[in-house]
């Protein structure tokens, strides 16, 4: 259903001002646009919010790209950021975070037809077992097992919503909102969801995730591999060692197993609470040189933090006059409108 962002910039269209924003001069940036999984949310019990797009949205998002912006890869980018290269207006990267295998089978066919290099953010404790149903993909199933309940947890403060069909995913939204903040005891947590009525995610083999050799197939397609952790824990959430020890576990798995060294870095969710100066730190400590965080905005020639380049995604499933505008406006003013 469109909104009304969507219905201004059909608009903005129509009337052929997306026409002349377009042909004003692009500024000198690095815009990283972020997705996660690709295809249709509606057919998955796990997490819907997860889902960016389908795979003929993603191919004409990226023609689009391709027609007006010039697309980059993983190395130019890092160029940028650390100040080795200036932007030759707004340069794009593509990233995919998490290594769910719609990933692979999905999103790198219509990179490859569009001789477009995407960066692939991997989770090696889910290459490990590609079987993994993570945290927030539990969650969401055990919300869905309790509708027509009422749901109620104690973290960070009270809060109960009655669980319908219509309300559910907003319900599951909210408790891993919830769930996301540092200070929330995250054992007890499932304990409260579990003692609710939504019983614990089946360990199933769900095969949701990639494994080695579909990394090692990434590569070899012409992609580009950073990491997301070794067990995409809230870096924000643990103490010294233990981050330290996330970070330097990914890097050197990678190299063992696909003699492949990862220069970059997704944190985790993103936010700006989810990662902290002490996690900046002990990336640059364990190797990485540069680091991507997930809370909005674009990166502009000579004012980059190399361990937070800034990312945004598109609105799901946006209409290409929506696209256009919000790319756009970046483009030519740094104003995020998506």
């Amino acid at each position: 259903m469109k909104g009304k962002r969507d219905w201004v910039a059909e608009a903005l269209s129509s009337l052929h001002i997306l026409d002349l924003i377009e042909r004003l001069p692009n500024l000198p940036q690095l815009l990283v646009i972020n997705y996660h999984r690709i295809g249709n949310r509606h057919e998955c019990d796990f997490d819907r919010e997860v889902f960016s797009i389908n795979q003929e949205g993603l191919s004409q998002q990226i023609e689009f790209l391709k027609r007006s912006y010039q697309v980059i890869d993983a190395q130019r980018a890092l160029e940028v950021v650390e100040g080795k290269a200036r932007p030759k207006g707004t340069e794009v990267l593509l990233t995919f975070d998490d290594g769910y295998k719609d990933n692979l089978t999905l999103a790198a066919p219509v990179l490859k037809k569009a001789d477009v290099s995407g960066l692939f953010f991997l989770v090696t404790g889910f290459l490990d077992n590609p079987d993994t149903i993570p945290w927030w993909d539990q969650i969401a199933w055990m919300v869905r097992q309790y509708v027509g309940g009422t749901l109620t947890i104690s973290q960070p403060e009270r809060w109960s919503a009655q669980v319908t069909i219509e309300n559910v995913d907003w319900v599951i939204e909210n408790v891993l909102q919830r769930f996301r903040q540092p200070a929330v005891d995250r054992q007890r947590f499932f304990e409260e969801l579990e003692e609710c009525g939504g019983g614990l995610c089946p360990a199933r083999g769900t095969g949701i995730f990639m494994d080695w050799n579909d990394a090692a197939s990434l590569l070899a397609q012409g992609m580009e591999i950073g990491l997301h952790t070794h067990s995409h824990q809230i870096l924000a959430a643990l103490d010294v060692e233990t981050q330290a020890a996330e970070l330097q576990t990914c890097r050197r798995l990678l190299a063992e197993k696909l003699g492949y060294t990862a220069d970059l870095l997704a944190y985790p969710v993103g936010t700006r609470d989810s990662f902290s100066d002490e996690s900046k730190d002990l990336a640059r400590e364990a190797g990485f040189r540069a680091a991507f965080s997930f809370y909005g905005g674009t990166n502009r020639a000579g004012g980059i933090d190399p361990y937070d380049v800034r990312r945004v995604a598109f609105p799901r499933d946006p209409t290409l006059s929506r696209c256009r505008a919000a790319v756009g406006l970046i483009s030519k003013t740094a104003t995020v409108w998506l």
